[in-house]
């Protein structure tokens, strides 16, 4: 984000708009959950094993919470074995499959309808 990426004045000062932070808002991560957990409209997508793995993904669940969590791919700049590395991850999470389902679609769905 840098000096100009403030992001908390974004979330702040426009609390209607909808807000996707990429890769899990890394390298921000520790500040940004507790606004993403916390705000209706902020939400992060799991994207790029080159930022995101799969320990942060886990970690991402229980201190954001799935509503919170897109399947993001980064493609097209992401080849199909990273975009099945982190299908893998949602599959082999320890949640339900109606959970799962949220992560790869349900909470965009629901995102775009409101």
């Amino acid at each position: 984000f840098g000096p100009h990426g403030d992001y908390r004045w974004l979330i702040e000062n426009f609390p209607k708009l909808k807000i996707i932070f990429g890769h899990l808002g890394v390298p921000y991560y520790k500040s940004l959950w507790p606004s993403v957990r916390n705000n209706p409209n902020v939400y992060v997508d799991i994207s790029s094993s080159y930022h995101v793995d799969e320990r942060l993904f886990k970690s991402s669940i229980k201190k954001i919470g799935i509503h919170k969590l897109l399947f993001g791919t980064d493609s097209p700049y992401a080849h199909g074995d990273v975009i099945k590395k982190i299908k893998t991850w949602v599959d082999d999470a320890a949640i339900s499959e109606n959970e799962k389902e949220d992560i790869f679609s349900n909470n965009f769905l629901k995102l775009i309808q409101t």
